[in-house]
């Protein structure tokens, strides 16, 4: 197997990881199973089905995994074909938008269990929510944030990653990468902080922090939810891929992981830190992805259960778009004889029925819309010059 293909499939196998990890979370949040907050810690006096099902609350982390191999194959695509804006933006809308336009007007207008979908007549709420998601802007307002579809959050922030893409390359190209990302990561912290001030106003209302304007309040809340709060550790992946490109050590290879396991469960357990609980995600899914890339796993990849997970990578965005409102639509209150249990066994079911809609919609929708971007590009790409066509000349 060629190290190119080893990588390809390492990214595939990421992705399942990822979009797994996802999905059992919203199983759990489903059912409302959960680790909620006393305080300024994690609950542990919950219910024991609760604490068994423990390592699924850190499952919200697959977001993480997918913002850094995000930044890894946006970085590694743009820098091999071609370095041209117009073809990057071209094939990253047709990437996503077809998929997203068709799960969008389905779950706004056709799916009666989605928390804002239009059940009834249209209102101005309902078309704010609608636009607001079309146009990729609802991560800035806590009422559209969670809209038509939760999952979409993550979408409005990578779009509008992709948009700050160049302005990366150009603080990369003045800076270099050690102190660009030092700029992005001191700008995270700083939003981080900020934020957890409003969360506490929000929760304790001292009086300190309650002589602080609304609209400054909603100004720290709109750009903890806006793409600086992610741009540090969405360019984690771009610098794995730079580091891939040039042939150069991977910074983080050297680092343990267990550094950012530990970090994790601080800011899992402890509220004042849990902003950076994402952060902490995104730093050890770069960290192991590193020491993948430089020395990637021998994988049969013959073997039925890694043929599965590259299935289930390759069709990961569609699974995204679609599991959540479904998830959540699926009646479990006749499970409560059985306990929490036997609810997660019966969604995780529906996923592996859901993970099957998906493989159709990739099949019928994404694939489709991905195609026709490429098809796109090419024609508006000039054909190569025939040297041997050229009139030659008579000294």
């Amino acid at each position: 197997m060629s190290r190119e293909q080893k990588h390809l499939d390492l990214l595939d196998y990421t992705r399942a990881v990822a979009i797994i990890s996802v999905v059992a979370y919203h199983c759990l949040v489903a059912i409302g199973a959960q680790l909620y907050w006393n305080g300024s810690t994690r609950d542990l006096n919950a219910p024991f089905s609760n604490l068994v099902l423990l390592p699924l609350n850190l499952g919200s982390l697959g977001v993480a995994i997918f913002f850094v191999v995000s930044g890894f194959c946006i970085h590694l695509s743009f820098q091999l074909q071609g370095k041209k804006y117009a073809g990057f933006f071209i094939r990253r809308f047709f990437r996503l938008y077809p998929a997203y336009l068709v799960c969008l007007v389905f779950f706004a207008f056709a799916f009666p269990k989605t928390s804002l979908a239009f059940s009834g007549p249209a209102t101005n709420e309902s078309w704010r929510q609608f636009i607001s998601h079309l146009l990729f802007i609802h991560n800035f307002e806590p009422g559209t944030f969670f809209g038509i579809n939760a999952s979409f959050w993550s979408l409005a922030v990578e779009v509008q990653l992709y948009l700050l893409y160049p302005l990366l390359l150009l603080l990369v190209s003045r800076f270099g990468w050690k102190h660009a990302l030092i700029i992005l990561g001191t700008t995270e912290v700083l939003i981080h902080v900020a934020s957890q001030v409003v969360l506490f106003n929000t929760i304790s209302a001292h009086p300190f922090l309650a002589q602080i304007p609304k609209g400054l309040l909603s100004f720290v809340y709109g750009l903890s939810r806006s793409p600086l709060a992610y741009w540090f550790s969405w360019s984690l992946g771009a610098l794995i891929a730079d580091c891939y490109l040039t042939n150069k050590p991977q910074p983080l290879a050297a680092v343990s992981p267990m550094i950012w396991v530990g970090c994790m469960a601080v800011c899992f357990l402890f509220r004042p830190l849990s902003e950076f609980l994402f952060m902490t995600g995104c730093l050890l899914t770069a960290t192991i992805l590193s020491r993948l890339i430089n020395n990637p796993p021998e994988i049969n990849r013959d073997r039925f259960g890694w043929r599965f997970l590259s299935k289930v990578g390759v069709c990961s965005y569609s699974l995204y778009l679609l599991h959540q409102p479904i998830l959540f639509a699926m009646p479990t209150a006749w499970l409560n004889p059985y306990g929490n249990l036997a609810k997660i066994l019966f969604l995780g079911i529906v996923g592996f029925a859901i993970l099957f809609l998906s493989c159709l919609f990739y099949i019928a929708i994404e694939a489709p819309g991905i195609k026709l971007g490429k098809n796109i590009i090419k024609l508006l790409t000039p054909p190569p010059i025939r040297t041997d066509k050229l009139p030659t000349t008579q000294a």
